[in-house]
């Protein structure tokens, strides 16, 4: 086994080496045997380094360390990790000046693989954001937003303002969710899967009447379908509504953002750990927008900062209730199906897009699982949007 292990060596193949390495520790249990296995570690994580490849070699230091190796073994081991990890710390601060956000963004995953401390790493990030917020006509002042949150309204670090539209846009970190319904609802809804989607950012509440008219007074585009509702000063912090997903996607393109697509609009209404509704798992027409019986008959859309005991995790308001919002995607009645198996690519054509978040209609549609449609060129009067962003 020894010899073997030592022919694996020769030959570069460390993965052979170390299993084998392990092996024979594991199996003979004396210090000759876990000193070798220490010294065919230390030695493969040179090999790594000069092979070009410092994560691996990062990942067989911290085992070493772990393992109490001597220093003496893991020396040169160690000078070339910290060097690699300065090169990456370099190469991201130089990526972020340069504006090259993609490269940026990987070299500071190279940093944190490397063992970069916590607090370079989030320095790294926050100066990413601000510096391509900048960049992409952003500001962190959300004084400056069309509709400025009112006094005790507080959004996540990261949030910020597209300075074209006054969307307030929050921050949806990567990270695996729930989606769709394990039992109760339309088939549509089923199969209940997690999945993993990228960061990015969603708006804190639909696009309003207000920023529809700037939107409006800036290209031209006729309002002879929107309801009287946009016209009226009172209502200038609504929803707007009766508008279609082509309006929509007309809108994104001028403010320089998007739709979301149906998992984005899924993870920023729920969170991670699938709640039925944005708040917990229990119905209560008091925390959203809805024309119910008693106290809630009568009601259509309302301010944007109303409900605010009805916010998702991430602290977006009206992500259940006021107005149904447009997705980018296709809608595909058996499309969870495809997504509970891993495969997250959005259908690629269809006749209807994807509507969620129910309305001021129906408590029914107002869970967060609740998938619904439209044609694009559908409007509705308690039909909205919301606005997305890559991260």
């Amino acid at each position: 086994g020894r010899a073997l292990a030592e022919c694996h060596m020769a030959l570069g193949r460390y993965e052979e080496a170390l299993a084998l390495r392990r092996t024979l520790a594991s199996s003979a249990g004396t210090p000759e045997y876990v000193d070798e296995l220490l010294e065919c570690m230390a030695r493969a994580g040179e090999a790594y380094l000069a092979a070009g490849d410092p994560e691996r070699a990062a990942s067989l230091l911290s085992e070493l360390e772990e393992l109490d190796a001597p220093s003496a073994l893991t020396a040169e081991l160690l000078r070339g990790v910290e060097a690699a990890r300065q090169r990456a710390l370099d190469g991201a601060w130089s990526a972020i000046e340069m504006r090259a956000w993609a490269e940026a963004e990987e070299r500071m995953e190279t940093c944190a693989k490397l063992g970069a401390g916590v607090g370079q790493v989030q320095d790294l990030r926050r100066q990413w954001a601000e510096a391509r917020a900048a960049s992409a006509g952003w500001t962190y002042d959300l004084s400056s937003a069309a509709h400025p949150p009112p006094a005790g309204v507080t959004f996540p670090e990261g949030t910020y303002v597209n300075k074209k539209d006054g969307s307030i846009l929050v921050p949806i970190p990567a990270g695996e969710a729930i989606f769709g319904s394990p039992g109760k609802g339309a088939d549509r809804e089923h199969p209940q899967f997690r999945a993993t989607l990228p960061g990015y950012y969603l708006a804190a509440h639909p696009v309003t009447n207000a920023q529809w008219k700037r939107f409006v007074e800036a290209t031209g585009r006729s309002t002879r379908n929107l309801d009287r509702a946009y016209a009226d000063r009172r209502k200038s912090d609504h929803p707007v509504v009766c508008v279609s997903w082509e309006d929509a996607v007309a809108y994104c393109r001028w403010a320089c953002v998007e739709l979301p697509t149906e998992l984005q609009w899924e993870k920023g209404a729920r969170g991670t750990d699938g709640r039925e509704y944005p708040w917990g798992s229990k119905w209560d027409d008091d925390r959203c927008r809805f024309d119910g019986n008693g106290d809630s008959a009568g009601r259509r859309t309302c301010g944007i900062w109303e409900y605010r005991q009805g916010r998702s995790p991430y602290g977006l308001f009206h992500m259940s209730g006021n107005v149904w919002e447009w997705c980018t995607d296709w809608y595909d009645e058996k499309v969870y199906e495809r997504y509970s198996r891993g495969d997250l690519t959005p259908p690629a054509s269809g006749k209807r897009r994807v509507l969620r978040g129910g309305s001021w209609r129906y408590a029914l549609s107002c869970r967060t699982a609740y998938r619904s449609y439209g044609g694009p060129a559908f409007r509705d009067l308690s039909g909205g949007f919301r606005v997305a962003r890559a991260l």
